[in-house]
């Protein structure tokens, strides 16, 4: 399978370590934000591995390469100005994307919606793309059928150069509960955003009755979580259309271990 990445931060550097260890997976493009000091550098070099001979180009050169290139699936580590771009691209050459980029406005959830509809290409729009918190998001569907009557409340943990606040990840549990609790249009679930030193990523929701409580959380020790999920993911939609998320790719990867038992 034939990857182009865009987005050349910590988490874009982590998933070329990572593809670097899947023997059927080959990067053959990179592209990196507007006015990035990474263009024009070759990527293995940028992820502190060999040279790979593929340099860094700025996003909005993503329809010639993408024309040139024709990668199987695109994964996006970037920012949603740079995921515009990028998508008009791929969906110009009909190759799908994994959208791990977070801090999207309602209005641009929708545009990337609408880019798909009728269209022959297809999105895994996946704010955090852990398996991990996937499942975490299933245990809450439980929890507010059981536990309907008692107070949630999320906080979220990130590291100090994180720059959207909430989370995409903590926006999601927050909907997810909101919608599965049946609140009205003004009641919101509470979420507590901290931004500290270096951590990856920590999702905690306390579920919490008059005589006892219940805390679900989820924590990513490093970067490779995110690698490795954007990795299936890519795998999931490789030749799909349409709007997908992480829950798809989920639930298809159960269904596949339910086969090989």
């Amino acid at each position: 399978m034939k990857i182009a990445i865009c987005g050349l931060g910590r988490a874009g550097k982590e998933l070329l370590r990572t593809i670097c260890d899947e023997e059927d997976i080959s990067v053959v493009g990179a592209f990196c934000r507007l006015n990035s000091d990474k263009a024009g550098m070759d990527i293995g070099m940028l992820a502190k591995l060999n040279p790979m001979g593929i340099n860094a180009v700025c996003v909005t050169e993503a329809e010639r390469v993408l024309g040139e290139e024709k990668p199987d699936v695109v994964i996006d580590f970037s920012n949603p100005a740079a995921t515009k771009m990028l998508l008009m691209a791929c969906k110009k050459h009909n190759i799908p994307a994994v959208v791990c980029t977070t801090g999207f406005t309602e209005d641009e959830i929708a545009w990337m919606k609408e880019c798909v509809y009728g269209e022959d290409f297809g999105i895994v729009y996946a704010p955090n793309v852990t398996v991990g918190i996937n499942v975490l998001l299933s245990m809450l569907k439980s929890a507010t059928r059981g536990l309907p009557y008692y107070d949630y409340h999320i906080t979220e943990i990130h590291h100090n150069k994180k720059a959207d606040s909430p989370s995409g990840t903590a926006k999601k549990i927050a909907t997810l509960l909101e919608r599965e609790l049946h609140l009205e249009p003004d009641e919101k679930v509470p979420v507590h955003s901290v931004r500290a030193g270096g951590f990856v990523g920590v999702h905690e929701i306390m579920i919490v009755g008059e005589h006892d409580r219940i805390t679900i959380s989820h924590e990513s020790f490093s970067r490779q979580a995110f690698a490795k999920g954007a990795i299936e993911a890519a795998r999931f939609i490789r030749g799909q259309t349409g709007w997908h998320e992480m829950e798809d790719v989920v639930t298809c990867r159960e269904n596949v271990i339910k086969v090989k038992v």
